[in-house]
């Protein structure tokens, strides 16, 4: 055996010596056997068993299949056992527990061995970390007949895995399943019993008596609310936009209020469109005693209202000397084109007549000169 060849340069190996003792009865004979093994941790135990031992079928579909049609196949001969001289049967339907009978925990890895007649299965992980510290007449045998099941015999049960993969989903406290013998289809038949500190949360979460009607005034209550807030939105948004277009309407006015007399600084030109200063032109308009505002207020900058022709303006003109002297004589100055105005605005503007005053030129000639 490798394990026990003398290495090189290994001189004076100490000797290996089994001890044995055995107390045995008069005539009976015994044989004493050592066995050299390599302990293996069990991931290794169980990849081995999922890898290495080759399945009863490589293919999934199949290996499910067979282990189905195993099961069926036990169900319809437990029937047959069971018949009596008159051909009635007394039939428990059979029934796969879904705990393990080792470690009494739900099962996660079913396994069984090949050589069981039995349909029940059990933890694969708990079966090979029992066996470990098992007694000697228990040592790798099947824990639900009592067979012997070495390493090499077990094998995945993958219909119970089946099984299992759907119950714990639908059914998470189910502890057994009842099979059918006829198609293989199966029913949860059991469950577990819910804890006391479950059953506290499970009556903490119960709505008392009136809570439900309470809940349902309080989604009254808020569903209210949330309408009142959205009505009061909706008045404060027409308030503010009231609000907008009565100060675009004072804006105007007030605007059209302005464009009278001088031009405030920043008016722009009607004709050049350039701001000016302080006083820096006229409009064309005026305000009557009755407070009415009458004119077309075109804007006129003092450079542009002088090179401007007759025609545009008609024979009304002043000038800046003119508004300072109306303005510090305690009167509004004003001006307006000859089109715009009105009778009335000619006696106001040139006084009873309505006429301008002819202008004497100093320079011109007599007739007879």
């Amino acid at each position: 055996s490798p394990y026990l060849m003398r290495p090189p340069m290994f001189i004076n190996a100490p000797a290996t010596v089994v001890d044995c003792k055995a107390t045995v009865k008069r005539g009976e004979r015994w044989i004493c056997g050592v066995v050299l093994v390599r302990t293996m941790p069990l991931p290794q135990l169980l990849r081995e068993l999922t890898t290495n031992v080759p399945p009863i079928h490589s293919n999934p579909a199949e290996a499910l299949a067979q282990d189905k049609s195993r099961v069926m196949k036990w169900c319809a001969g437990n029937i047959e056992s069971m018949r009596g001289d008159d051909e009635m049967a007394a039939f428990t339907p059979p029934v796969i527990r879904l705990t393990d009978p080792i470690s009494l925990t739900r099962i996660t890895r079913a396994a069984r061995g090949v050589d069981c007649d039995h349909i029940q299965t059990f933890d694969l992980e708990s079966f090979i970390t029992a066996a470990k510290g098992a007694p000697a007449k228990r040592y790798w045998c099947c824990p639900v007949c009592d067979c012997p099941l070495p390493f090499h015999r077990l094998r995945l049960d993958t219909f119970c895995n089946s099984i299992l993969q759907v119950v714990f989903k639908a059914e998470p406290r189910a502890t057994e399943v009842t099979i059918s013998g006829k198609d293989g289809t199966w029913r949860v038949s059991d469950t577990e019993l819910p804890t006391e500190d479950e059953r506290s949360r499970s009556r903490s979460r119960t709505p008392k008596k009136g809570s439900e009607r309470k809940r349902t005034i309080d989604v009254l209550r808020r569903q209210e609310e949330k309408h009142e807030r959205l009505v009061e939105k909706e008045k404060k948004k027409e308030a503010e936009e009231r609000k907008a277009k009565l100060k675009e309407k004072l804006a105007a006015l007030k605007l059209a209020t302005t464009k009278v007399g001088w031009m405030p600084a920043g008016a722009a030109c009607s004709v050049c469109s350039k701001e000016v200063e302080d006083k820096g032109g006229l409009f064309c308009g005026r305000k009557r005693e009755n407070g009415e505002l009458v004119g077309c207020h075109t804007a006129y900058c003092w450079k542009c209202f002088r090179k401007a022709k007759p025609a545009e303006l008609g024979k009304v003109r002043t000038t800046k000397t003119e508004f300072e002297g109306l303005e510090a004589d305690g009167a509004d100055p004003w001006w307006m084109h000859e089109k715009c105005m009105t009778p009335e605005d000619r006696v106001d503007y040139y006084g009873e007549d309505g006429e301008p005053e002819e202008q004497v030129d100093p320079h011109a000639s007599f007739a007879w000169e």
